[in-house]
Order: C-alpha cells, then sequence, then structure tokens
C-alpha cells in the first residue's frame, strides 16, 4: 500500500506563510487553477463497494484514477480487493469511518473466512454498534463486544443473510449505518425496509447511496419515509459507468472556496471537472458562499469562484449544518477570519469524527484568541474581536484532515501559525499541499 503512506518524512510542525502568487509578466493577480482537488470520497468508495457486490472486482482492480484519490479512497480499494482475492484475515481500513463501516457489511454478507479490521485507536472509538446489531438481526455471523471493539470478528454467514425492517434510530449517530445496510440489501435473500427519520441527520448522503444504487440497476424505492430495496443484482456495466466517471469532492472545494472569501488572497480560482450535476449533498456550497461573497461560475470544464464582495458579510450566520456536517469547519474558520458572528446548530455528530471536532475547533480557535461557545448541539461566536495572541501559534488538528485544511483560511490573516502532522490532509485529499501553494500557502520548517 505504498500511496497510504505519507509524503512527510515527519510529524514536525511547519509555519504556514503566505506569498502573494502575481504573475511577474502582468503584474497582476490571475486566475488561479487547481489541478489536484480529489475525487469524491463518499462517491468512490460506494461505487468500490457497488463492483464488489457486482462480482466486478477486475473493475476495482484495474482502476485507473490514482492521481485525484486519498488514503481512504486507496484504504476501500485496496481493502475489497484482499477481502476477495486473497487469504488475508487482518484487513487494515486506518482511520476511515465509512470503509470500516461499509467492509463490515460487506464482509458480514460475502465473506468465506474469518475477518478483523486494523485501524486507529480513535476510529475504534467511533460508534459502530447500531450497524453490527441490525446485521445480527439479519443473520450476520459477528463476534462482537462494546468493551473490545478492535477485536470485532466477522466470520462467515451460516445461511444467506435475509432482509426486515431497520428502525430509523440505527441512522441516528451516522448515516452511514443505513448506507452500509443500503449497499448489501439487493442481495440479502427477502426486502429490506429502512425507515428514515424526518430529521434524519446527514440525508444527503443516504440520498447519494440511494442514486448510486438505483444508477446501478438494483430494485429500490422510497415511500413515506421508508426505503425498500428489494432482491436483486447490481448490473456490472452500469457499475463500470460510475467508475467511469467520478465526481470531484464537493467538501474539498469548500477550502478554496474559503481561502476566496478571505480579502488578502487570490479572488479568482478555477477547478477543473467540478459539475453542476453533482449527486452529492455539499454542492450547496455553491450557494451557501454566495452569502461570504464567493460566487460560483458553472463552465463545461469546471468552475470558476470568484470574490465579488458582499456588504451584508458582519451579519449573523444562523444554520442547521447537520445535513452538511464535514462544511463545519471551513464555514467556522472562514467566520472567525472576517469577524463574521455564527451559530451552527445540530452538529453535535462532529464529537464522533475523526477526531472530537468540537473540540478540536473549539481549541484552535482558543488559540488563536478567539472565545467560542458550544452548548447543546450549537457551536457560536458573538463576534468579540480575538485577543491579542503571541507567536508562535501551534495547531495540533489532532489527525483530523478537516481541522487542518480549515486552518489554512487564517494563513491570509496572521503570521507566526504553525500546523503539527501537515500530512494529515492526505487522508481527503492527497496532493492539498500543491494545490495550496498554487494561491501562495507554503509550509516551512521553520
Amino acid at each position: 500500500m505504498n500511496r497510504i503512506s505519507s509524503q512527510f518524512d515527519s510529524p514536525s510542525p511547519k509555519r504556514l506563510c503566505y506569498t502573494s502568487p502575481i504573475d511577474p509578466r502582468t503584474g497582476r493577480l490571475e486566475t488561479v487553477r487547481l489541478e489536484h482537488v480529489p475525487y469524491s470520497k463518499s462517491y468512490m468508495i460506494r461505487v468500490f463497494a457497488l463492483a464488489f457486490l457486482s462480482g466486478s472486482s477486475d473493475l476495482i482492480e484495474v482502476w485507473r484514477g490514482e492521481s485525484k484519490s486519498c488514503q481512504d479512497i486507496d484504504y476501500m480499494r485496496e481493502a475489497l480487493l484482499a477481502l476477495g482475492d486473497t487469504d488475508a484475515k487482518h484487513i487494515p481500513v486506518g482511520s476511515a469511518g465509512a470503509v470500516w463501516r461499509f467492509l463490515t457489511a460487506i464482509a458480514a454478507l460475502s465473506t468465506d473466512r474469518p475477518i478483523l479490521f486494523k485501524g486507529t485507536s480513535r476510529l475504534f472509538a467511533r460508534p459502530i454498534d447500531p450497524l453490527i446489531e441490525s446485521l445480527q438481526l439479519l443473520g450476520a455471523n459477528i463476534d462482537f463486544d462494546t468493551t473490545r471493539v478492535e477485536q470485532t470478528t466477522i466470520f462467515p454467514p451460516t445461511s444467506r443473510l435475509h432482509g426486515g425492517e431497520i428502525a430509523s434510530e440505527v441512522g441516528e449517530n451516522s448515516s452511514q449505518f443505513l448506507s452500509a445496510l443500503m449497499l448489501i440489501a439487493p442481495y440479502l435473500s427477502s426486502p429490506l425496509k429502512i425507515h428514515i427519520h424526518k430529521d434524519q441527520r446527514s440525508k444527503p448522503y443516504i440520498n447519494l447511496t440511494y442514486s448510486l444504487i438505483e444508477k446501478a440497476g438494483a430494485k429500490i424505492s422510497e415511500e413515506r419515509g421508508v426505503i425498500t430495496i428489494e432482491p436483486s443484482q447490481y448490473d456490472r456495466a452500469k457499475v463500470e459507468q460510475l467508475l467511469l466517471h467520478p465526481e470531484t469532492d464537493w467538501t474539498a472545494v469548500s477550502y478554496p472556496m474559503g481561502w476566496c472569501a478571505i480579502p488578502e488572497a487570490p479572488q479568482s480560482i478555477f477547478i477543473p471537472n467540478c459539475y453542476r450535476e453533482s449527486l452529492q449533498g455539499d454542492i450547496v456550497l455553491s450557494k451557501v458562499m454566495e452569502s461570504f461573497g464567493v460566487r460560483t461560475r458553472f463552465f463545461p470544464t469546471g468552475i470558476l469562484i470568484e470574490r465579488v464582495g458582499n456588504d451584508k458579510i458582519d451579519r449573523l450566520y444562523d444554520q442547521d449544518l447537520s445535513d452538511n456536517i464535514d462544511l463545519v469547519p471551513t464555514l467556522f474558520t472562514t467566520c472567525l477570519a472576517l469577524g463574521r458572528p455564527f451559530r451552527f446548530r445540530r452538529i453535535g455528530a462532529l464529537r464522533y469524527k475523526e477526531s472530537d471536532r468540537i473540540s478540536s475547533l473549539i481549541e484552535m480557535a482558543n488559540r488563536l484568541g478567539y472565545q467560542v461557545i458550544f452548548e447543546g448541539e450549537e457551536l457560536r461566536w458573538d463576534g468579540t474581536p480575538p485577543s491579542p495572541m503571541n507567536s508562535p501559534i501551534t495547531i495540533n488538528p489532532h489527525e483530523d484532515h478537516r481541522i487542518a485544511m480549515a486552518l489554512t483560511v487564517f494563513t491570509f490573516k496572521k503570521e507566526g501559525i504553525y500546523l503539527e502532522d501537515p500530512s494529515v490532509v492526505e487522508k481527503s485529499y492527497t496532493h492539498f499541499w500543491e494545490d495550496a501553494k498554487s494561491v501562495g500557502i507554503t509550509l516551512v520548517d521553520n
């Protein structure tokens, strides 16, 4: 797994620096083009799952999208190949929560040998109980104990897994539990009915799973909040088309959009291969960032994001972000950097991400001199200017890629910020620092 290893020699802190990328020939700041924004990991790991379940592991093996891949996509790809074509019993999943949960369901359905997953301690501290319990109700043979999650063993099923009804409470802490069950449902012996709560968090990710299952040719329908998936199968040719036309990651696009919102940063950024027709929920960015003075223009070859200004930028940004929770870190640092007060509602699930993301964001803000408040499920800041802080300021991302990438918004506003373990971004955006360099952000050793 060479691609999963880091490009950095050590996790020692690096200083974030900004140098305006003015074109020396014209003396002007031209439109910056970002070449490395990755494929959507949410899209790719689901499509890899469809390929594996359709019996088309060869499509996974010959996939040639490495230049726009990332660690989580690589873990899913390598794990599925190991699950299907080797005798491996211990399968690495790193810190990839969706990969771990989806593979748990896939292995419970199809493994011919005992399977254990190898991951980080933080991964095994994240919830999986509702998924395991649901799989066991469907007939899965899993040895699971909440006191030793890392030793969970998935045994070959004694008979074909069957369908049934899944209560909406199963998806309360993570929509990934429901998506995992949906992905394997066509291969159950009877229909699976999944109840979706009217206030389901991260519903766009369930919609993404639904759309991909439908596009892959399985029998799926929804009526009155109940998704029904009937015994069927995925069509190889349709899955191959999904693999051949991957989507660029709209969550990754949030970081360039955050940069573009800052007056000191480049005001025009072009991102190729990013389109209006997307299955991803985070495409709402194209509307959300308008209130931050950033406009998105769609072209046949990609998107142009431009800072056009907004005279209402100082107004409270008050939003329920439960459907787009991965956007919180970027919106958080963008609001702070612009001095825009905010109230982010229904974001309690951030506690269960790669880090306790609520604590990580509060710690970052405090180190930068800001006092933010988290209460109930709300994170808010009243716009009080930050207290003066002596440099250097070192930020620990706590092994969380989105904390590290969101921090870079401050590079345009403040000097003397150091980032520990910059390689953590490779989880979802392998060449992030190369794209950051295009807008003038660099990492310096001292």
